[in-house]
């Protein structure tokens, strides 16, 4: 009886999330990008997560000529902050922001609205600067990946033409 309750308990638990918009990553229906073959202007450091990203996703092919729908990066700005100072007038975290603005174009005309993300990571400060080196390179180097992983998501509901 108990195992029966659970399993009912457990249903009406799925089907209230599934009825308010819930759906786990990667479930459902996957509708695809409404191009397969895009170019990338401007995108300095972002081009090869970029490219990973959209290949690994929707099997899309980057062209440099004949592309009809284009993403042109208008703005990349990674910026290191001191967040905090100990009482010895020491660095204890830094903050770390990549901002990035693209558009997307279709045939020279701008399609949708620009995207714009913006990641902020913190991390510790250590006192072996080879250590640190290393860090903020695999940080920056995920943070890139987070944008991305945001714009191809934002490349799924761009709106119909």
């Amino acid at each position: 009886m108990i195992s029966l309750k659970r399993y009912l308990f457990l249903l009406a638990l799925l089907l209230l999330l599934v009825s308010c918009g819930f759906h786990l990553r990667g479930v459902g229906t996957n509708v695809g990008l409404k191009y397969s073959i895009w170019h990338i202007v401007n995108g300095g450091e972002i081009t090869q997560p970029l490219k990973k990203e959209l290949l690994r996703r929707s099997g899309v092919t980057i062209q440099e000529s004949d592309v009809a729908a284009v993403i042109q990066f208008t703005r990349i700005d990674f910026n290191r902050q001191t967040q905090s100072i100990n009482r010895y007038g020491g660095v204890d975290d830094f903050l770390y922001t990549l901002h990035v603005k693209c558009q997307i174009y279709y045939k020279n005309q701008p399609w949708g609205e620009p995207i714009d993300v913006v990641v902020e990571r913190y991390m510790r400060h250590h006192i072996d600067s080879l250590v640190a080196q290393e860090e903020e390179q695999h940080l920056r180097n995920e943070m890139y990946a987070s944008v991305a992983d945001t714009i191809v998501n934002r490349l799924y509901f761009l709106p119909d033409l």
